[in-house]
């Protein structure tokens, strides 16, 4: 997607006054600490499960990687279309993307568009966007979000993976709380 032609469509689209809201939320990441060792093997599951789209260098996933990355700060507002830009970022130390920065095959870098004058908010809220999940839960989200291919070799690597995360979650059935790292863009047409 071309960031630049979506917002520039988006201001032609919407009434003076309207507002443009745009958000993504990240990985799923364990909000207590001594979950360390179980988001670990979610990153490596994660990492496993994006085999299938390597690679990434000069395809639509490495601007969207990027975008990721940035928090959404890449997304200009240009001053003569928008107002009241607004930019919240919740729990912004924790990682968007969904892949650790030397999974993927390209550099990763961005110019912030981030202007003047643009309210920025950032918190860190272990309690946002908060929900119990288990083991199977956790393979739920993978598998919609990243489908396994049906290989036996790839199905039998993602059940050793799942079962590690099982075991370090404590069990079948117990559940952690996850959050997630999430940027909300609010822009007002002028």
């Amino acid at each position: 997607m071309n960031v630049n032609q979506a917002i520039s469509g988006f201001a032609k689209l919407l009434k003076p006054n309207g507002t443009l809201a745009i958000w993504f939320y990240g990985r799923p990441a364990f909000a207590d600490a001594s979950q360390q060792q179980s988001q670990l093997i979610v990153n490596r599951i994660l990492s496993k499960a994006w085999d299938r789209v390597r690679p990434m260098k000069g395809t639509g996933f490495e601007p969207a990687k990027i975008m990721l990355c940035a928090f959404l700060d890449n997304v200009p507002f240009p001053a003569e279309d928008w107002k009241q830009v607004r930019r919240l970022k919740w729990n912004y130390d924790m990682p968007m993307m969904f892949l650790e920065d030397d999974d993927v095959d390209f550099e990763i870098k961005w110019d912030s568009q981030v202007r003047e004058g643009e309210s920025q908010e950032k918190f860190i809220d272990r309690g946002f966007w908060l929900i119990d999940a288990d083991v199977e839960w956790m393979r739920g989200f993978v598998d919609y979000a990243l489908p396994w291919e049906n290989k036996d070799e790839e199905k039998a690597q993602s059940d050793g993976l799942f079962k590690e995360l099982e075991h370090s979650m404590g069990g079948k059935d117990k559940k952690q709380k996850i959050t997630w790292p999430v940027a909300l863009l609010l822009a007002t047409k002028k």
